[in-house]
């Protein structure tokens, strides 16, 4: 399934399908939600992306590999592990809405709300801090946490708290050059993705 997956995306987008395939993508049903990366692989439940459409799997795929592409994991400092997460999954859902690629969509019920547009982690995490309601939002699905499908991403898994100094140096240098080396692959077959050639400058210029 991991094959599969891979060339299904690289088939829809060469940039994301190039940089998925950087990536291990593994299987793993003990997992509590569809996906979560911590900036190394990405980790699925086959049993739980049976329950989505097929745009969907590979919308959820470009959602974690934004996740990595802006760092997510190295970016929460001394922040409140859920809301961060819930800014992050805003961000990365607001991009993809904003730069739609067809046969990539996300499941009903993310977390999107379109006065958060163009803004970043830190910016949605502020004004989610400052209304104090979590279920701010224009979601789909305002169900009981846990019952979102964009609920992806352990905050365990998903921040720099775990690793060394080192290690947080060695896997940021290691995404710069995955997302560099997509880059420049997408732009030889002339299918850079529209919106993403900033984050990718910023990536690219940034000194690790």
């Amino acid at each position: 399934m991991s094959s599969a997956l891979k060339i299904r995306l690289l088939m829809k987008s060469v940039f994301w399908g190039a940089l998925l395939s950087r990536l291990d993508l593994v299987e793993d049903d003990t997992i509590t939600t569809a996906m979560l990366t911590n900036g190394k692989e990405i980790r699925y439940s086959p049993a739980k992306l049976k329950t989505l459409q097929k745009s969907d799997e590979l919308g959820l795929l470009i959602h974690e590999l934004l996740h990595i592409v802006l760092g997510h994991m190295f970016r929460r400092g001394g922040r409140d592990p859920e809301i961060w997460n819930q800014a992050c999954d805003y961000a990365v859902n607001d991009v993809i809405k904003s730069n739609p690629i067809p046969g990539c969509t996300l499941p009903a019920g993310v977390l999107y709300d379109e006065s958060f547009h163009d803004l970043s982690a830190e910016e949605i995490y502020n004004r989610l801090i400052s209304s104090q309601d979590n279920g701010v939002g224009n979601s789909d699905n305002s169900g009981a946490e846990g019952e979102n499908p964009q609920q992806y991403n352990d905050p365990g898994a998903f921040t720099e708290e775990f690793m060394t100094s080192e290690e947080v140096r060695e896997l940021s240098e290691n995404i710069k050059g995955m997302v560099v080396a997509a880059a420049v692959q997408a732009k030889q077959m002339g299918q850079f993705p529209l919106g993403i050639e900033r984050f990718v400058a910023k990536i690219a210029a940034a000194k690790v």
